[in-house]
This record gives structure tokens, C-alpha cells and sequence, in this order.
């Protein structure tokens, strides 16, 4: 049997090195593990993850989305207040709920949100009542405000990479241990790249149009739906002769994925799916094997 390696860097594993690492971002609800070494599970959780998880990332709004948790989104409003807003709430709070002016403070949001700040500044429960029982709060309601997003292509190759890795080598781990689509993600999951590959969500919906007028022209009116479950979190791995893409959907995230050189031909000819099943491990689904039931159900004379 074939020593266990690390899916991110290709390095053997030893015992004392290693860890679980959650495949699919375990802040976005994911239980799916696979067994990393401990540099690569600290480095791209540090470097890679955290970053996408900021306030004013597209990734922090599928976490809030989902209620996976998430940070606040920052705003400002038309008279330029700073302000805070979860999304899921119409109502705004304050950047700075309190501000200290001499021995007064200034404090503005919901109550809930003022209690909060004063207890993190170190005041008392006594002094947090005395406080609010002297103070206005402002409420900020229902209003229009504006926040601005970043979306940077380079990250999102990164996980996207880190995911076809974790998950191809849960799948299937000999083509994704020291083979060409391995040392391709391995190097765009690291930043080691000089230009990053395009995002090729657009391969999915091309290659399930392509299978579907095949498979028509036998089993009239088939329909092929690689992510038959869009809460879950899903990698799918398209095979094509010279390369082979890789597209995530986390949760009800958008679709987004990577073309990288090298093919998966000789494990599959049609797309995987690999799926975290929420109950720790993950499931491999073959679009292959479905065609052939499909097939074999509709029988020879037909």
C-alpha cells in the first residue's frame, strides 16, 4: 500500500506532522476532513482562507448568506455614517457604537450592540446600566446603504485548487498524487504560478449540453444534472483530453472553478462529483455510471 501523502504539497506524511484538515472550509459549515500535513493545514488557513473570510469578501457574504456566521459587512450611508449591517436584518448599526468625548460618551445602534462594545471596553454590569440609563441611542432603522466588495481571481483559483486537491485525493488519491493535474493544483494552490488559470465555471453547463445531445439521441429526453444537491458543498472534476476542470459550489455559492493542464481520462469520461455528506466523510458520485443504468434500463430493443 502506497504511503499517505499531503494533498497540498505531494509530501509523505508522518504521523507526528499530520492533521485533519476540512476540505470544504469548515466556516462554511463543511465536515468533510482529509489528512494534510500540519504546514500546509496552518499556512493556507492563515494565508488563503482567512483572507477570503474578511468583512468586504464575496466569501463572507455566502456566509452570512448560508448563517454560517460571518463578519458584519461595512457601509456608509448617503450622509456618509459609517455603518454595519449582518444582510440578513433591515436594520444598520453603528461602525463605532461608542465613542468616548471627555468623561461623556457617544453612543449610537441598537441597544444590544452598545451593551456589547461597553462590556468589551472593560465596564461593569452596574456601569453598563448606569450608562445606557444616561444616554440616547441613536437608531439608525431602515435605510439605503452602500459597501463595496472584493473579489480577487487569484484567491479564488487558490481554493479552488485546495478543494480539487482535497477532494480529488480523497476520491481517488493516485491521480492526484505526483501526477500532471496534481503538481498543477498544487502549484495554484500555493500561489506559485505566474498567471492563474481563467475561471471555467462556464466548462460545466458546455459539457453537460455535450453529454445530454449524445445520450438524447439514444435515450430521448435524458437530462444530466451534475449538482443534484445545490446545499451541499460539491467539487466536480470535468475530464477532457489534455486538462481537466475543477468547480466548486459551496453551499448555494456561486459555481466557480479552474482549468488546469493535465486529464483525469483514465479514472473517468464523464464528470465527479465529490460531495461533503455532512456526516464527517464524502461522497463520490459517478455521472458515468448513471449513463450506463440510464442505458442499460432502457434496453436493447428500444
Amino acid at each position: 500500500m502506497t504511503a499517505p501523502v499531503c494533498p497540498y504539497c505531494g509530501d509523505p506524511l508522518v504521523e507526528k506532522s499530520s492533521s485533519r484538515d476540512h476540505v470544504f472550509m469548515d466556516a462554511l459549515g463543511a465536515t468533510a476532513t482529509v489528512l494534510a500535513c500540519r504546514q500546509c493545514n496552518s499556512t493556507l488557513g492563515h494565508t488563503l482562507e482567512a483572507a477570503l473570510l474578511k468583512h468586504d469578501q464575496l466569501l463572507n457574504l455566502a456566509r452570512l448568506a448560508t448563517g454560517a456566521g460571518g463578519k458584519r459587512v461595512r457601509g456608509t450611508l448617503p450622509d456618509g455614517r459609517r455603518v454595519t449591517s449582518d444582510l440578513r436584518s433591515p436594520h444598520l448599526e453603528s461602525q463605532r457604537p461608542v465613542q468616548e468625548h471627555g468623561d461623556n460618551l457617544m453612543v449610537r445602534g441598537s441597544d444590544e450592540q452598545v451593551r456589547a462594545q461597553l462590556a468589551r471596553m472593560g465596564a461593569t454590569p452596574q456601569q453598563i446600566e448606569e450608562a445606557m440609563a444616561g444616554a440616547t441611542v441613536e437608531q439608525f432603522g431602515e435605510q439605503t446603504f452602500s459597501f463595496t466588495l472584493e473579489f480577487d481571481p487569484r484567491l479564488w483559483a487558490r481554493l479552488t485548487a485546495k478543494i480539487a486537491l482535497g477532494s480529488g485525493y480523497a476520491a481517488a488519491s493516485e491521480w492526484f498524487t505526483d501526477t500532471e493535474v496534481a503538481r498543477s493544483l498544487q502549484d495554484i494552490c500555493h500561489g506559485r504560478v505566474a498567471e492563474y488559470p481563467p475561471m471555467a465555471s462556464a466548462d460545466l453547463q458546455q459539457y453537460k449540453r455535450k453529454i445530454e445531445e449524445s445520450v438524447a439521441r439514444i435515450i430521448p429526453g435524458y437530462n444530466l444534472d451534475p449538482l443534484t444537491d445545490p446545499d451541499r458543498h460539491q467539487m466536480v472534476f470535468v475530464p477532457y483530453e489534455d486538462r481537466t476542470s475543477c468547480i466548486a459550489s459551496l453551499g448555494r455559492a456561486e459555481l466557480f472553478g479552474i482549468a488546469v493542464p493535465g486529464s483525469i481520462r483514465g479514472w473517468t469520461a464523464m464528470p465527479v462529483v465529490v460531495s461533503d455528506n455532512d456526516a464527517g466523510s464524502l461522497t463520490v458520485r459517478y455521472v458515468e455510471h448513471e449513463v450506463r443504468t440510464a442505458l442499460a434500463k432502457r434496453g436493447p430493443d428500444r
